[in-house]
């Protein structure tokens, strides 16, 4: 495997890992915030009623691995953003360099 195949591994690997925690991240920390929203504007922490309401709110918006990639309907889609551009570093890297090689070749025929 040449250097840059390794380096087109290693940047898919991470992508692959990368973008799912981001997601789920970003995802979680606006429901936080929101629940804390909640909490503050309905003054949930002496409203048990009002607390259930925000717990379940926050219950409901919460996301994991399995509720994004499996459980979720627009999981194609999910997916579809996680390999797509994957599938396209892989495609137009090996058209770049096979562009360039095949340009060194016939330069250094001449």
């Amino acid at each position: 495997m040449s250097g840059w195949q390794r380096i087109g591994v290693a940047i898919s690997i991470l992508w692959f890992i990368c973008l799912p925690l981001y997601v789920i991240s970003s995802t979680n920390g606006r429901a936080q915030s929101d629940y804390l929203d909640c909490m503050i504007s309905t003054h949930g922490y002496s409203d048990l009623a009002a607390a259930n309401s925000c717990a379940h709110v926050y219950d409901t918006s919460v996301v994991n691995f399995s509720k994004v990639f499996f459980e979720n309907p627009d999981a194609g889609w999910v997916w579809s953003a996680l390999l797509v551009p994957i599938a396209l570093l892989w495609i137009v890297g090996d058209a770049i360099l096979g562009t360039l090689r095949w340009v060194g070749r016939g330069l250094k025929g001449a």
